[in-house]
């Protein structure tokens, strides 16, 4: 079954990842000492994969 996904979950879906990875990006740079350039990709990569970005191209 291919149900489609309410555009209000969608839209809580992004808004939720958002927030999560401007909060995880925070913590790993301020309390795990981590670099921050690093930090930022994994975070960026992180946050387009739980957003729905595709891994491949097509």
């Amino acid at each position: 079954m291919n149900t489609p996904i309410p555009e209000t979950l969608n839209m809580l879906v992004l808004t939720l990842t958002a927030a999560g990875a401007v909060f995880l990006l925070l913590f790993l740079v301020m309390y795990a000492r981590l670099h921050a350039f690093i930090v930022l990709m994994v975070v960026s990569i992180l946050a387009g994969l739980f957003s729905g970005m595709p891994v491949k191209k097509s």
